[in-house]
């Protein structure tokens, strides 16, 4: 999704988190060190604004997930119409 921003063109790109797994997990948004626990079947959507547009960078852990951005870029993370950051 395209949006204009105050220094032209910005992308919105968004990857959906859901924790499918039994146990309590921890959602890590990089480099600004959020952090968003996600209890049994819940889930929440991290969008990443940037001037340019590349892949989100997305790394599994034991019981965690990491979604990076990078220069220039400006995380949201979402649950449901609630902004959580």
């Amino acid at each position: 999704m395209l949006e204009n921003g105050e220094k032209g063109i910005l992308y919105r790109l968004s990857v959906e988190v859901t924790n499918r797994s039994s146990n309590p997990m921890t959602v890590y948004v990089e480099p600004w060190g959020d952090e968003f626990e996600l209890q049994p079947i819940e889930h929440i959507r991290v969008d990443i604004i940037a001037p340019t547009f590349r892949s989100i960078p997305v790394s599994y852990g034991p019981n965690s997930i990491t979604v990076e951005g990078w220069e220039g870029s400006v995380p949201e993370v979402w649950k449901g119409d609630e902004r959580l950051n």
